[in-house]
Formats: C-alpha cells, sequence, structure tokens
C-alpha cells in the first residue's frame, strides 16, 4: 500500500494515528509493517522514522532506523 495513513482506537483514550509512504499487511496475523516518512501521534507525542512494525498477537510496536521523538516538553 501508498500513502499510508492507520488508525489504532484504544478503549477510553485517544487515539493512535500512523502515516507512512508505504505498508504492507499480512492478512493472516493482520499485523502491519511500515517504512518510509513514518509518522506516529498520539496526544501531544509525535514519533518520525522509517520503520515501523506492529504485533497485536504479542502487544509490541518496533520503532526503528532515524527515530525523532518530540512532544510539548522535550525533543530526542
Amino acid at each position: 500500500m501508498t500513502n499510508v495513513e492507520a488508525i489504532i482506537n484504544l478503549i477510553n483514550s485517544d487515539p493512535i494515528i500512523i502515516n507512512s509512504n508505504y505498508a504492507k499487511y499480512n492478512k493472516v496475523n493482520y499485523e502491519p509493517n511500515f517504512k518510509e516518512n513514518i509518522l506516529l501521534t498520539y496526544q501531544t507525542h509525535r514519533i518520525t522514522s522509517q520503520n515501523l512494525d506492529l504485533s497485536f498477537e504479542n502487544n509490541i510496536a518496533t520503532i526503528y532506523n532515524k527515530i525523532i521523538y518530540d512532544n510539548n516538553d522535550s525533543k530526542n
């Protein structure tokens, strides 16, 4: 997929929004892999990177390659 926007809706919380240039979606285990110009936003938090893999089965997000995190208080 190209020019992807994914929204993860959490119970009793704001959504997590993921934008990226490309993504692969595994129809068997429902796990997406995003790549190139990723922007993940959640409330005041913003993470940019080149790769993001989600595992809903294991409740894990793996973010790697050129990671930048910022919010209202810090930027790293």
